[in-house]
């Protein structure tokens, strides 16, 4: 992990996420005030069953639990 941490911190824009998930609402996404710090994304598998698709928090907001709470709340998207 800690070399996934290096590497974002060098290339901030290595994470992308296309517009039309956001505008669909497959994305949730983790806050401090106004500024994101992470967010899942959850897609339609194979099978048409909802699976999470991406998830990323930022490496300065890691070991927080803010991957844990998205992830659930991911879940909750996918139950739907």
């Amino acid at each position: 992990p800690s070399g996934y941490r290096r590497f974002l911190l060098a290339h901030p824009d290595a994470v992308s996420l296309p517009a039309e998930q956001i505008t669909d609402g497959r994305v949730v996404v983790a806050l401090d005030g106004s500024f994101v710090v992470g967010f899942a994304v959850v897609l339609p598998g194979d099978d048409r069953e909802p699976e999470l698709d991406g998830l990323f928090v930022d490496p300065a907001w890691w070991r927080r639990g803010i991957g844990r709470a998205l992830v659930g709340e991911a879940e909750r998207l996918a139950a739907g």
